[in-house]
C-alpha cells in the first residue's frame, strides 16, 4: 500500500479521513498537512471539527513529510483558497519530485494538461477527481424514467451540516450488510471513494451550464441517476444535496434551488435532515419541517443535530456564514430536550450511527443487521 500526505487539511476533511481507509485499498493517508495559521498545526485531525482523537496529528510543513509518502492527495478546496496557497504549484513541484498526484482541486484545462505533462516527464502519474462529460448536454432527452431502488436523501437545513460523512457512513453500514449501495454528490471526493461525483448538478452550481434550460437539467439528472441504479444494480442510493433548504436572509445559501431541482429529477424514500447546533425548540423545528415538506413534497424521516455552529459575530462581519465546532459531549449537553415527531440523532457518533442505522434500515427494509 502506498503512503499518501492530505494537503490542505481542515474540518471540512475530517470525514474524507475518517472513512478513507474503507473505501480506498491502494493509498493510506500516512500525513496531513494544515496550512500555517490554521491553529491546527501539531494537534490531533479530531480537533479540526472538536470530535474524538483520530490518531493521526497534523503536520505543518509539507516539505518535510514528502519524503516519507509516495503521492499527494489535495481535497476539493474553493479556487480562492487553492489560489491562495499556490496549490497547482506546489503539485507540480511535488510531481517534479516523483510523488504520485491525486487531485479534487478543480483545474483548468491549460494546468491539468501541463500537470500530466510534468507526470509524464518525471515517470509519476496525476489522479483527477473530476468526470468530464462537456459532450453530453449535446443529447437530446424525450422522456423520463422511474428509479426503483430506495432513495435517501441527505441535506442540509440552512447549510451543509455532516453530509457528507453521513452519506458516506451509511454506504459503509450498507455495504457491510450485503447490500448494493451507491452515493451521489458535488464532492469529487466520492469518485475517488468508488461513488459518483453529480458532474451535471455540481456543473450548474458552478455556473458552467448557465445557457442550458433548466428543463434539460433535469432530464439530464434523471437519466444520469437513472442508468447508475440500473448499471449497479442497486439496493440503495443516497443523494448527498448540496445547498440549504431554507433560505437564510443574511447569508444567501442557494435558497433551496439544489434541492427543489433534485425533488423534480428523483423521489426519496427517506429524507435525513442535517441541522447547525441550535437552541431552537420543538415548535421551530416543527415549523421547518412543515415548510420544507411543503417546498419540495418530502417528509423528514429523522434529524441529525451537528457539533457545527455558526459563529454569529464573525459571520456577520464578513457578510458570510463562518463556522465553529463545538465538543461532542459539550453537544449532548446543551441540546435543547425537545419532543419532536421523527428520531434525532448525532451521526458522527458512533453509538448514535448505529442506532440510526438500524432504524433507517429497518423502516426501507423491515429488517434489522
Amino acid at each position: 500500500m502506498k503512503k499518501a500526505v492530505l494537503y490542505p487539511f481542515s474540518a471540512d476533511h475530517t470525514a474524507l479521513l475518517k472513512y478513507w481507509d474503507r473505501y480506498v485499498s491502494d493509498y493510506e493517508i500516512f500525513k496531513v498537512v494544515s496550512p500555517l495559521g490554521s491553529g491546527l498545526c501539531g494537534q490531533d485531525a479530531g480537533m479540526a471539527d472538536n470530535r474524538e482523537n483520530m490518531g493521526i496529528r497534523v503536520s505543518e510543513s509539507l516539505n518535510e513529510v514528502l519524503p516519507d509518502v509516495d503521492a499527494l492527495i489535495v481535497p476539493y478546496v474553493s479556487r480562492e483558497m487553492g489560489e491562495r496557497l499556490c496549490l497547482v504549484d506546489q503539485m507540480k513541484k511535488i510531481a517534479q519530485m516523483g510523488k504520485e498526484i491525486i487531485c479534487c482541486f478543480p483545474l483548468t484545462k491549460r494546468e491539468r494538461k501541463e500537470l500530466n505533462k510534468i507526470c509524464s516527464e518525471n515517470n509519476t502519474s496525476a489522479t483527477y477527481a473530476y468526470d468530464d462529460h462537456s459532450d453530453i448536454w449535446k443529447q437530446v432527452l424525450f422522456k423520463m424514467s422511474e428509479i426503483t431502488a430506495p432513495v435517501i436523501f441527505v441535506g442540509g437545513i440552512f447549510a451543509e451540516a455532516n453530509n457528507f460523512e453521513i452519506a458516506l457512513s451509511l454506504a459503509d453500514k450498507f455495504k457491510k450488510d450485503g447490500y448494493k449501495v451507491s452515493a451521489v454528490g458535488i464532492r469529487p471526493e466520492y469518485n475517488l471513494l468508488g461513488f459518483h461525483y453529480l458532474w451535471p448538478l455540481a456543473e450548474f452550481v458552478d455556473g458552467q451550464v448557465y445557457d442550458k434550460k433548466i428543463s434539460t437539467l433535469i432530464k439530464l439528472l434523471n437519466g444520469y441517476l437513472y442508468g447508475l441504479s440500473i448499471k449497479e444494480n442497486l439496493d440503495l442510493l443516497i443523494v448527498d444535496v448540496p445547498g440549504g433548504l431554507i433560505d437564510t436572509p443574511k447569508y444567501p445559501n442557494e435558497s433551496g434551488v439544489y434541492a427543489y431541482l433534485l425533488s423534480q429529477v428523483i423521489k426519496p424514500d427517506y429524507t435525513i435532515l442535517t441541522s447547525l447546533y441550535s437552541q431552537a425548540g420543538e415548535a421551530d423545528f416543527k415549523v421547518l419541517f412543515e415548510e420544507i415538506e411543503k417546498r419540495f413534497g418530502f417528509e423528514a424521516g429523522c434529524l441529525h443535530m451537528s457539533n457545527k455552529y455558526l459563529a454569529v459575530q464573525e459571520s456577520e462581519y464578513i457578510h458570510s456564514m463562518k463556522f465553529g465546532y463545538m465538543p461532542i459531549a459539550q453537544l449532548y449537553n446543551e441540546t435543547p430536550n425537545f419532543d419532536i415527531d421523527i428520531p434525532k440523532y448525532c451521526f458522527i457518533d458512533e453509538n448514535q450511527l448505529k442506532k440510526a442505522y438500524q432504524d433507517i434500515l429497518y423502516m426501507l427494509t423491515g429488517e434489522k443487521s
